[in-house]
């Protein structure tokens, strides 16, 4: 508990080591988030290895080809939009693909526990003790993997569907910052990164107060303890 008397008051830090570092969680609690985990992470890999799929070869060289006179003109690779889409559809599939392999080896390890006899809690907290740290890498897993499949999605989409020729060209007075794909882009980084921030600030303040309640909650019972070991004056 000493380390929760600073990190209560860094934002961020004080999520993780809530979640991760402080006490351990029940049995059902663990199976509920590796569920969760596995679920998500598996049905964003069904989609992920969809994409590729969405074009033929022709297809695709095409759309890359017509995306690179203006969106990606900076780039001197005349296939970059393809390329982009294929780096982050195997960094999704990488990232995801790891997040469930993790997930199926701690749940294995969490079914070889003997949790019949006396000492079954003392196991499961032993246990729990060195798993966090997988919980913990399994978590940023699949948090790149969302971020990836975020950015496998926005590919797809400026790959597959056309825009007028002024705006794919950036001929006439439109830029590239005229793009629609642009203001797209820009709306959905917008509301996601308020998204993120809004979550970030609510849980930062939820697990300040969680920690504050624990260091109070020992507080009293350390009091109570005293109580009970010194003798009062008679």
């Amino acid at each position: 508990m000493g380390a929760a008397r600073w990190v209560k008051y860094i934002p961020g830090l004080n999520i993780l080591y809530d979640i991760f570092f402080n006490g351990t969680p029940s049995v059902d609690a663990i199976k509920d988030s590796l569920n969760v985990q596995a679920l998500l992470s598996a049905l964003l890999i069904a989609i992920v290895i969809s994409y590729p799929g969405a074009f033929d070869y022709d297809e695709l060289k095409e759309a890359s080809l017509r995306l690179s006179k203006c969106l990606f003109a900076s780039d001197p690779n005349p296939l970059a939009a393809a390329d982009a889409l294929r780096l982050e559809v195997f960094l999704s599939s990488l990232f995801l693909s790891n997040n469930v392999l993790m997930v199926v080896m701690v749940y294995l390890s969490l079914s070889g526990l003997n949790l019949d006899d006396d000492t079954a809690q003392e196991r499961f907290q032993k246990w729990y003790f060195y798993v966090r740290f997988l919980f913990f890498f399994m978590t940023m897993f699949m948090m790149a993997g969302v971020v990836t499949f975020g950015r496998c999605s926005y590919f797809m989409f400026i790959l597959k569907f056309p825009l007028p020729d002024d705006y794919e060209n950036c001929s006439g007075d439109k830029t590239v910052e005229d793009s629609p794909f642009i203001l797209l882009r820009n709306v959905g980084n917008f509301i996601w990164l308020g998204t993120m921030f809004l979550v970030f600030v609510v849980l930062s303040f939820t697990h300040f107060s969680q920690l504050r309640m624990d260091e109070r909650m020992k507080g009293s019972f350390t009091t109570t303890e005293l109580k009970q070991v010194v003798p009062r004056d008679s």
